[in-house]
């Protein structure tokens, strides 16, 4: 019960914050979209981007809320001798939420770090 009053009271006192709930609750996953946005900013920092391979089952999204993800993930790409390596990278973007989500420049970049795995 304690619940419903706490809902309630933030019903009356304050709206815009009641109203966040709901927009949070029907908002739809755009992690996919995430993955696919920071894969391509991985590859900006690939010697040979075109040789990018991002590991299929290693990796992982989660959503914080506010239309804001982290992604982790692995790709492994060739070094100028033809050499493959792996790297890990790690990204937070979140989605502006004001227009088309499969278009970068509708997502911030918050963080974003290559490392070799």
């Amino acid at each position: 019960m304690k619940v419903l009053g706490w809902c309630d009271a933030d019903r009356i006192n304050n709206p815009e914050t009641f109203a966040g709930y709901f927009n949070d609750l029907e908002a739809k996953d755009h992690s996919g979209l995430a993955r696919f946005h920071c894969r391509d900013r991985a590859k900006q920092d690939l010697l040979a981007p075109a040789t990018a391979d991002f590991a299929m089952f290693d990796r992982s999204e989660r959503h914080l809320g506010s239309w804001e993800y982290q992604v982790y993930g692995t790709v492994e790409s060739d070094n100028a001798f033809g050499v493959t390596f792996a790297f890990r990278f790690y990204c937070t973007l979140q989605f502006k939420g004001d227009s088309d989500p499969g278009l970068m420049r509708n997502w911030s970049l918050t963080s974003f770090a290559l490392e070799p795995a």
